[in-house]
């Protein structure tokens, strides 16, 4: 987060992200307090370039879950390079449409390789 917040990397999303990110943390796995979790949104929003998705892809790309797909969809017209995820369907693609999925970890050796 340092190097987003200090414009070396840029962090994207969109409203239909942000969407299913809310619904997937209201699950009661997750016991997360709904005011706290609209405030870490709401400073998240603060350092990312929210992405207007124009992209739909006519066949389901993950094809396990195709709510996946938005997250393609978005890094794709946010002309990203990397999609950092731990969803094992989006990793087992191992890049899409020429941008890279990785892990967290694959990214922060990355980082840290490339001195970003």
């Amino acid at each position: 987060m340092r190097e987003v917040a200090s414009k070396k990397l840029l962090m994207l999303t969109s409203d239909l992200l942000l969407k299913e990110f809310n619904a997937v943390m209201q699950r009661p796995k997750f016991k997360v307090d709904p005011v706290e979790l609209d405030r870490n949104v709401r400073s998240l929003m603060k350092i990312v370039k929210m992405v207007d998705v124009v992209s739909k892809f006519d066949i389901a790309v993950v094809v396990r879950d195709f709510k996946d797909n938005v997250v393609l969809e978005t890094a794709y017209d946010g002309k990203a390079d990397f999609i950092v995820t731990g969803d094992a369907d989006l990793l087992s693609l191992h890049s899409f449409r020429g941008i890279n999925i990785v892990s967290v970890n694959q990214m922060l050796m990355y980082l840290e390789e490339n001195s970003v």
